[in-house]
């Protein structure tokens, strides 16, 4: 395969040079060889930066999954030591589950290494993610779906915000890992192999050892460009369109109806997620569903991820489906998340039970939604959550963009972002550069 390479010291020079300063990096390094080389390269890249207002940090997770991995974790730390970078290990000490476990470890992993963000005031974590990975990723998510809209073709974003409040970035998503090691091994610096990376009974590690067999044209790597442009897109439609009303409700006029398909529809998945406060958009079938409703340009309603699109003469409105709505008892000083679409927070000295509104409170609808049609209004506020206590006083926290809450990357961060003004949410945290 031929694709555009870029060496691992260009790489980390680039990165540098873009970076906002001052700069803390924290390096993600588990001992093997791409994030010890991306841990190096960054090393030797920091005194050429033209701003030297650049400190480095690393950390390395123990997923207490192997034995070897604490002393894996000692080395890491000898090696940082001798290049004067501080380093920080943290256990993955909870009990792991049964199944699953790739994914419970990669959470895990993320959560540990934003805690130790926080400690040191870190304004940008890293990982060694390679091209070679971004091949797996795309080709793996591929044979899951071949649609054409499967943003999981977009394969890794170089910049992800983790939790709203954590930038990670990958540099060397555009470096091989055969190119890592042979600077790794001119620099006399041996790395760990993991031996579950040779294990096929993961899906990765099959796909991994067929990447050499694949032509070029097998894989788009321009899928990311071509994601980032449609959800831009979709931002400006709804910049230009769509009112958001009580964060609860988005009014998109009648003109939005002119605009290209893909974009619209792009939107229009993107709000049902996060009003209807799922993970992940709907599924192209539902969208195909809901474009021909859209299409045919009449009066009525229908529902996609538990978001009601409700066609009326001015326009599409859309709010949170009256059903499968939570209910839990907050104790005080907690916060929790309801539906998957609201954090809410327990100031009071007693316990507070939160449900639905449903047919309670009826006359604060139209004070909530105060531009919406009077039947909007009631629907959508049936579905909030009763958020008052026997004082009267809200304890609702903040509202939460349910798809991106724990990682956006930024293909969609214009798009997270019009959402967040439309549903009164907090401003997404923009990049380090």
């Amino acid at each position: 395969m031929n694709f555009p390479v870029t060496s691992p010291a260009a790489a980390a020079q680039t990165f540098i040079r873009q970076l906002r300063k001052p700069a803390k990096i924290l390096v993600m390094v588990s001992g093997g060889s791409d994030s010890l080389g991306l841990l190096l390269a960054l090393i030797k890249a920091v005194p050429d930066s033209a701003n030297a207002d650049v400190a480095l940090s690393a950390v390395t997770i123990d997923h207490q999954l192997r034995p070897e991995a604490a002393e894996e974790a000692r080395q890491v730390g000898e090696i940082c030591r001798s290049f004067g970078v501080k380093h920080v290990v943290r256990r993955w000490d909870e009990v792991k589950p049964n199944s699953g476990i790739s994914q419970a470890s990669r959470l895990a992993r993320y959560r540990l290494v934003a805690a130790v963000a926080e400690e040191l005031g870190t304004t940008v974590i890293v990982t060694g993610h390679t091209l070679d990975d971004q091949l797996e990723t795309v080709l793996m998510r591929a044979a899951r779906s071949t649609r054409t809209e499967n943003t999981g073709l977009s394969g890794m974003a170089e910049r992800t915000l983790y939790a709203g409040r954590h930038w990670i970035f990958r540099p060397f998503l555009s470096v091989r890992r055969a190119d890592i090691r042979e600077f790794l091994c001119r620099e006399q610096l041996g790395w760990v192999d993991d031996p579950s990376n040779e294990d096929r009974k993961y899906e990765r590690v099959r796909t991994r050892q067929g990447l050499e067999q694949l032509s070029e044209a097998s894989v788009d790597l321009s899928a990311g460009e071509k994601r980032k442009a449609i959800s831009n897109a979709a931002a400006c439609l709804l910049k230009d369109h769509a009112q958001g009303e009580g964060s609860g409700v988005i009014w998109l006029r009648n003109e939005a109806f002119d605009q290209k398909l893909d974009m619209l529809r792009h939107a229009l998945a993107a709000v049902a997620a996060v009003i209807g406060g799922r993970q992940h958009l709907p599924a192209a079938d539902s969208m195909d569903r809901l474009s021909a409703f859209i299409l045919q340009n009449r009066l009525g309603r229908m529902t996609v991820s538990r978001t009601v699109f409700d066609r009326r003469r001015d326009g599409l409105y859309m709010y949170r489906e009256n059903r499968s709505l939570p209910s839990l008892t907050i104790v005080p000083g907690e916060t929790v998340l309801w539906d998957d679409r609201f954090m809410l927070h327990n100031s009071s000295a007693e316990l507070v039970d939160v449900s639905a509104n449903g047919g309670k409170n009826t006359e604060l609808a139209s004070v909530i939604f105060p531009n919406v049609p009077v039947g909007v209004a009631k629907r959508a506020f049936s579905s909030m959550p009763d958020i008052f206590d026997a004082g009267g006083k809200a304890i609702l926290k903040r509202s939460v963009l349910m798809p991106y809450e724990l990682f956006l990357p930024d293909f969609d961060l214009e798009l997270a972002g019009e959402l967040a003004i439309l549903l009164d949410c907090a401003p997404v945290l923009q990049p380090p550069v």
